[in-house]
C-alpha cells in the first residue's frame, strides 16, 4: 500500500480501472507470501531505483482461478506489433507461482546524478481478463536479479513511483478494458421523467431515472451539451433494476431539455440517451380568502 510525500509515493499503486481511486487493502491478503489479488481491470503499477543497474527483472504471478489474462509493461507507453515489446501479454493457466521477466525495454533503466539508476517509466501488471467471469491474477514476488553480487546493500531496490505515474496507468487500464470489452455491456436506460409535469421555479425536483444494474453513472447535458451537475444523486437496485433519483433546482422559468446518457464500467457509453423535459413556471401566488365581517353583537340589522 503506497503512502504518499508530495508526488512521490512510497510504494507499488493499486490501480482500478473502474474508478480513479482504490483501496488496496480490498485487493492485498495477509497470507504467507502476502499475495495481492487483482480482478479483471485491476492493476498494479510501480517505478524502481537501484544503487546498480539490475541484470534482470522478474515478477511471480499465477492464478487461483484457474486462468486469467494478464498484460505487463511500460505505463503510458504501447508497441507491441507483435512483437516490439514494451508490453507481454499472456494468457496464464496455473495455480503455482511462475516468474516472468519483465523485458528490458519495458524497464528502460537510466542512470542519475548520483550515481543511481532508475527505471525511465512505471512498471504496470494488470488483470484484462473478461469482466465478470470471477478471473483472478495473483501477484506474489518481485526478484531483482545482477550481473555479479552486489555488498554493502547495494541491490537494495527501492519503489519511486509517482501520483503522475499512477495517473497515467489509470487512464490507460481503462481505456484498454474499454477497448476490448465494449461489446461485453448492455447497459440501457429504461426510463427517465421529472416527478412532477411542471416544476415551480426555485423548487428543488427530482429527476427519476431506471437503467439496468450494470450502470456506472448518469451523465445529463443541456440542449448546448453542458454537462449539467445536479445536487444530489443515489440509487437502489429493486426487481432487477437501479432506480436513481437526481434533484435539480431550476433558478429560471421556461422549457429546459436534457439528454441523459448512462455510463457502464470503464467509462464505456452503451445507451442512447434518454430525452426528458422541464416544464419550469413562475410560483404561484396564493391569495388570502376575504374574510366575512363580524356580525353586530346583536345580530345583522
Amino acid at each position: 500500500i503506497a503512502a504518499a510525500s508530495g508526488d512521490q509515493l512510497s510504494g507499488p499503486v493499486f490501480v482500478d480501472g473502474k474508478a480513479e481511486t482504490a483501496d488496496a487493502s480490498e485487493y492485498a491478503s495477509n497470507g504467507p507470501n502476502n499475495e495481492v489479488y487483482l480482478a479483471s481491470g485491476q492493476s498494479i503499477v510501480f517505478a524502481l531505483q537501484t544503487k546498480i543497474k539490475p541484470a534482470g527483472v522478474y515478477v511471480s504471478m499465477k492464478s487461483p482461478t484457474g486462468e486469467v489474462n494478464v498484460r505487463y509493461g511500460s505505463a503510458g507507453e504501447v508497441v507491441n506489433e507483435s512483437t516490439g515489446l514494451k508490453y507481454e501479454e499472456r494468457n496464464m493457466v496455473t495455480t503455482s507461482d511462475m516468474y516472468y521477466e519483465i523485458p528490458e525495454n519495458v524497464l528502460s533503466w537510466e542512470k542519475q546524478q548520483d550515481g543511481t539508476w532508475k527505471t525511465k517509466v512505471a512498471v504496470q501488471i494488470a488483470n484484462t481478463s473478461t469482466p465478470g467471469q470471477g478471473q483472478i491474477l495473483a501477484l506474489t514476488n518481485l526478484k531483482v536479479t545482477y550481473a555479479s553480487a552486489p555488498t554493502d546493500n547495494n541491490g537494495e531496490v527501492i519503489f519511486t513511483t509517482t501520483q503522475q505515474q499512477s495517473q497515467v496507468a489509470y487512464t490507460q487500464i481503462r481505456d484498454l478494458m474499454a477497448e476490448l470489452y465494449a461489446d461485453s455491456y448492455d447497459t440501457e436506460i429504461r426510463s427517465a421523467a421529472f416527478a412532477t409535469r411542471t416544476i415551480d421555479v426555485n423548487k428543488t425536483t427530482e429527476l427519476n431515472v431506471v437503467t439496468s444494474t450494470d450502470a456506472n453513472a448518469l451523465i445529463i447535458r443541456d440542449k448546448k451539451g453542458n454537462v449539467i451537475t445536479p445536487e444530489s444523486i443515489s440509487y437502489e437496485d429493486k426487481d432487477g433494476e437501479r432506480h436513481w433519483k437526481l434533484t435539480m433546482t431550476h433558478k429560471v422559468s421556461g422549457i429546459y431539455i436534457y439528454k441523459v446518457s448512462v455510463e457502464a464500467a470503464y467509462g464505456i457509453m452503451t445507451d442512447t440517451p434518454a430525452t426528458v423535459v422541464a416544464y419550469v413556471v413562475p410560483r404561484s401566488v396564493v391569495r388570502p380568502k376575504p374574510s366575512m365581517p363580524k356580525p353586530p353583537l346583536f345580530g345583522w340589522m
